[in-house]
């Protein structure tokens, strides 16, 4: 009879570090989603001292933790509330990361100097918040992916203008108008248009204004989708006229 043989025992492979960033990612992002934020941060709290172990501190794995991080603080107040100085706080840092890690023109670091700018924007701090919604721009355009930013023109036109500054305005509406007018798409076009006359208003330049807020009216018209949208450019349109008289 042979002899049974006696074989070391077999250790279980060891959890492969990406996949187990990847698994508390997601866990965290669901978390986010169900609006279960308080949890959703505890997880990404483990995350981030997992990625600190593994990769060491300041790793590019940190960003994407980062950036939902900032997400579940978002997700408990309004949307355009001022109480944002945990959102951006951790946008800071992400920021900061992405840019010793990944390069000033990166596609990250654009989108990251774009949403950190929104940000601080809504807070108040407004000419912080448009340089780097300018950066990002400027590194889209660099890298060949300005249209995918091309939100952002709109945020520095708003910005301005609710700062009484429309010639600084007048600039990023055409470029945004430039931009809706490759994406093709008519609702957005109308919406660029609209805000390009509303900047031209603003600088007396009437005539201008009313081209551009008719054709806006005539897309929007014949869309359909959004008749609230309608009446809005109706009532510029009305002001524009006035404003001629």
């Amino acid at each position: 009879m042979d002899e049974p043989q006696h074989f070391p025992p077999v250790s279980p492979p060891k959890p492969d570090p990406l996949t187990e960033w990847h698994a508390k990612l997601n866990s965290a992002r669901e978390l986010i989603d169900a609006r279960e934020t308080a949890a959703a941060r505890v997880v990404l709290n483990e995350l981030m001292s997992f990625v600190d172990r593994t990769w060491g501190p300041e790793d590019v794995h940190l960003i994407r933790p980062l950036r939902l991080m900032a997400t579940s603080h978002f997700c408990e107040h309004e949307p355009l509330a001022p109480e944002n100085g945990p959102e951006v706080d951790c946008l800071r840092r992400a920021l900061s990361i992405a840019r010793r890690r990944l390069g000033d023109d990166h596609g990250e670091v654009a989108s990251l100097a774009g949403e950190l700018g929104g940000a601080l924007v809504v807070a108040g701090s407004i000419d912080d918040g448009c340089a780097l919604m300018t950066e990002c721009l400027a590194i889209a355009a660099r890298i060949g992916a300005l249209d995918s930013f091309s939100r952002y023109f709109f945020s520095i036109g708003h910005a301005r203008m609710a700062q009484g500054r429309p010639q600084e305005a007048l600039g990023f509406f055409e470029h945004a108008l430039a931009a809706c007018e490759r994406d093709r798409r008519p609702s957005v076009i109308a919406v660029a248009r609209y805000s390009l006359g509303k900047c031209l208003r603003e600088l007396g330049r009437f005539k201008d204004a009313l081209v551009e807020l008719e054709v806006a009216l005539n897309i929007a018209k014949a869309d359909r989708r959004d008749p609230a949208f309608v009446v809005a450019v109706r009532r510029e349109l009305e002001l524009v006229v006035r404003s001629e008289r």
